[in-house]
């Protein structure tokens, strides 16, 4: 961005990068922060350690909803997924 403050031409600019200028301006933009979803985050991480990492989705799904969030399954287990956080499965066999 500072380039393009100074007066340069955001064309040449990419052209001499070898960028898209979609790239450019894509990479410009400031993220937003979900305040909810870091939230979220935090409970799932802090129940799976407190849990000693046993609970899996529906028990999460659970634990999440008592403790006043707003969501469902696949919610949860789209987000044990993104987290990497696996329930341990007994072994009876």
């Amino acid at each position: 961005m500072k380039l393009k403050k100074a007066g340069n031409n955001v064309q040449q600019i990419c052209r001499c990068l070898s960028l898209a200028p979609s790239t450019f301006y894509y990479r410009a933009k400031p993220k937003v922060i979900n305040v909810e979803k870091v939230k979220l985050d935090a409970a799932m991480k802090q129940v799976h350690h407190d849990m000693d990492a046993t609970y899996g989705k529906r028990r999460m799904l659970v634990e999440l909803q008592s403790m006043d969030f707003e969501l469902g399954i696949h919610r949860v287990r789209t987000s044990m997924k993104r987290l990497k956080l696996v329930a341990k499965r007994p072994n009876w066999a």
